[in-house]
């Protein structure tokens, strides 16, 4: 676990490149950043203090699979956000392959469940995942294999508290299971949990989506 997660951030992202700043973090007054080549932090005066080429955690040394450091927190969370407030734009992207799957029924209702396949170029958490949605076409659950946990653990992030925010629905809340064979969620053990305070969007090219995040998880 890393005893300093985001906590009460503001946290801009770009959808059309992945690009996030966070300030406020790690601390008060010092700034975080990520691109597609590296995370990085600066200080209040702009000087870079910390700074790494972009690695899962895992890929560096076993040790990294339960302990993170403030750049793994701010690679991991990178990924976490970029997708989650660029959904369902991603989608719309021709690089990206999808396939509808046959809909399943669990805990009284029909999920339909789409299976995405993103490109090396995008920035998500897995590769190949499942999409869950409701009649609506809200989503609900993602399922995928991080290998920021390895590559062998079924996942399930849950996506809950659909608020919109200027036209468009975001999940406020979000955690992440592992999920058993069969699909069952193990509700237990929360790896991941996030919550989105306020979102706010605009057009223009050089001001990308910003959102204001509360209490953020506990990360490995």
């Amino acid at each position: 676990m890393h005893p300093n997660p985001l906590r009460d951030v503001e946290v801009t992202v770009a959808v059309a490149e992945p690009a996030l700043s966070f300030n406020g973090y790690p601390r008060a007054g010092t700034v975080g950043y990520f691109s597609s080549e590296r995370v990085w932090i600066e200080d209040e005066a702009g000087k870079t203090v910390q700074a790494r080429d972009n690695s899962a955690p895992s890929s560096r040394s076993f040790r990294n699979w339960f302990a993170w450091d403030e750049l793994d927190v701010l690679y991991y969370a990178s990924h976490l956000l970029w997708q989650t407030l660029s959904l369902p734009a991603l989608l719309l992207r021709s690089e990206l392959h999808t396939e509808r799957l046959p809909p399943q029924y669990a805990y009284g209702s029909r999920w339909y469940r789409l299976l995405a396949r993103y490109p090396e170029t995008m920035p998500v958490l897995s590769r190949e995942q499942t999409l869950y949605t409701d009649a609506a076409g809200l989503v609900h659950r993602l399922d995928y294999r991080s290998s920021l946990y390895g590559g062998w653990m079924g996942l399930a992030q849950l996506w809950e508290g659909h608020e919109t925010f200027s036209g468009a629905v975001f999940p406020t809340r979000q955690t992440l299971h592992p999920y058993l064979l069969g699909g069952q969620v193990w509700r237990l053990t929360a790896l991941v949990w996030l919550e989105l305070n306020d979102i706010s969007l605009t057009t223009a090219a050089t001001k990308p989506a910003t959102s204001a995040m509360g209490d953020q998880p506990a990360v490995p």
